[in-house]
């Protein structure tokens, strides 16, 4: 298991939350996908409904990744939409684990 990633690192990974929804990083293409819900909730988190998110399942541009350490909350900037001035901060709920997801790149 990974610990920490940061901005100049490459490949991809899944980010699990405590509140059960994968983040998945594509660092080479400089993409965040959240899925929402997609494990059970962590302990801590058993009783906070899963919450929808703008461009949930969509493939998001990511500026620089500021946080991403295990036990820590996610903390990463995302361009959504096609106003580049204008970039959303995506925090998570805390890390749980992060996988390097090896193998060949789909698409």
């Amino acid at each position: 298991m990974i610990i920490e990633l940061f901005d100049e690192d490459t490949g991809e990974y899944r980010i699990r939350t405590g509140t059960g929804s994968y983040y998945l990083l594509d660092l080479d293409r400089r993409t965040l996908t959240r899925l929402k819900a997609a494990a059970p909730l962590a302990p801590d988190y058993a009783y906070e409904a899963p919450v929808d998110l703008r461009s949930d399942g969509e493939p998001l541009d990511v500026l620089p990744v500021s946080e991403c350490s295990v036990g820590e909350r996610g903390l990463f900037i995302l361009q959504v939409g096609d106003i580049p001035s204008m970039p959303t901060v995506r925090s998570t709920s805390e890390i749980l684990e992060i996988i390097h997801l090896a193998g060949p790149t789909i698409g």
